[in-house]
């Protein structure tokens, strides 16, 4: 039976640096019965720089579901159009310290020379091999990089977040789920999510 638009539910869980978001959002999928819509999955079927339209794309495929979209947007622009094509109920932005995120960070990782942007190919790899997720230019591999080198570069990519993050603060939909683990995360996101979502789908 296909429920009607006021008993679906459709969210976002914004990339997150060396975060590796999709373990949590696959957890929150299967918890609450979500269709877990995956960029980097999109990526993966789609040789396209502009993800935009593909994303569109899919949430209208999955329009009779109940949803959540992981790892985009990326940039203001991204969360605007996005944002007209699409609303959704809420958008979780997951943290986790940035002390910890640089301990767990692997020294095989590749840079955006010109905006700073760090990608770990075991916590965050870039969506297309050797691409940059925002302008599909070509990564460089930086080896050896120190702990504070990586503090810096991830504190750099969560400051490129914070256009998206006011603009879904502005529309009074974003949360902010602090943790000190991957399952801690999970649980906060449980509790927010138990919060929020309709009793139709629960």
């Amino acid at each position: 039976m296909i429920k009607s638009s006021s008993q679906l539910f459709r969210s976002i869980l914004l990339p997150s640096p060396m975060c590796k978001p999709e373990t949590v959002s696959k957890r929150i999928a299967d918890l609450f019965n979500l269709k877990l819509i995956s960029v980097q999955n999109l990526v993966k079927r789609h040789d396209s720089s502009d993800m935009a339209p593909v994303v569109v794309h899919e949430l209208y495929k999955n329009s009779c579901k109940s949803w959540i979209l992981d790892g985009y947007p990326r940039t203001r622009e991204e969360a605007e159009q996005l944002w007209t094509e699409q609303k959704c109920h809420v958008v979780i932005n997951l943290k986790l310290p940035v002390d910890q995120l640089a301990a767990q960070a692997t020294k095989i990782c590749y840079e955006h020379p010109e905006s700073g942007r760090l990608y770990s190919m075991e916590f965050n790899p870039p969506r297309r091999p050797d691409r940059d997720d925002v302008t599909g230019e070509e990564l460089i591999r930086c080896e050896d990089l120190t702990h504070e080198e990586i503090k810096c570069k991830i504190l750099e990519d969560e400051e490129a977040m914070k256009p998206v993050l006011d603009f879904y603060r502005e529309e009074g939909i974003l949360q902010e789920i602090r943790g000190n683990s991957k399952a801690d995360l999970i649980h906060r996101s449980r509790i927010c999510l138990s919060s929020l979502l309709p009793d139709a789908i629960l």
